[in-house]
């Protein structure tokens, strides 16, 4: 169910902080503890990662995109309406 029937895998951080808390150093561990565990489980690297709250800021954008990850953003706009912008990795 889910993944197999056409939906997607993302990340979504270990602890689900508000990485605009987060030193650097912190918002990596964030990132790479749930990708290595993810990978450990799926036996691939995933390309798309979710901020907790959505909240993230330029130099997190930076980082996170920079490890070859896109980043994953959704916005609401009703209750029955949203739209979601994907800021692509630079590698990977």
């Amino acid at each position: 169910m889910g993944f197999f029937e056409g939906n997607g895998i993302g990340n979504h951080s270990w602890d689900h902080p508000l990485l605009t808390k987060l030193t650097p150093v912190q918002v990596k561990y964030e990132v790479d503890k749930s990708e290595n565990e993810l990978h450990s489980i799926l036996g691939y690297y995933l390309s798309m990662f979710r901020p907790p709250y959505g909240a993230a800021t330029p130099g997190e954008i930076r980082e996170i995109s920079s490890i070859s990850i896109s980043l994953f953003f959704i916005f609401l706009l009703s209750l029955v309406t949203s739209f979601f912008i994907i800021i692509p990795s630079n590698s990977r």
